[in-house]
């Protein structure tokens, strides 16, 4: 990885399957980085998780994506920063803070 951060789109926890479906069908470099915080295998096959999180940016509110993501993974928040976790479901930081601030 360059240093550069564009931007989270995807978490996978234990078991989870991960690829780049774009750059295994069309058989070129990808485009994305894959980053592990912990030891992993890498895997390909994602494709129905993939339609799940574009229908889930283009129909559900900030409040409904982190629900969401709180309800698949409630222990997210101690192993992923807050930053990554705002990136993943399309807001800016302060934003999920108020998010969060008013499920307390």
């Amino acid at each position: 990885m360059d240093g550069k951060h564009d931007g989270t789109v995807w978490f996978s926890f234990e078991n989870d399957l991960v690829t780049d479906v774009g750059s295994f069908i069309t058989r070129r470099p990808s485009e994305h980085s894959i980053l592990t915080i912990t030891e992993a295998e890498i895997f390909e096959q994602y494709l129905i998780g993939q339609i799940e999180r574009a229908y889930s940016l283009l129909h559900k509110s900030a409040t409904e994506k982190y629900e969401e993501l709180l309800a698949r993974h409630p222990k997210i928040v101690q192993h992923v920063p807050l930053h990554q976790i705002a990136s993943y479901i399309g807001v800016s930081f302060e934003t999920l803070s108020r998010i969060r601030a008013k499920r307390a």
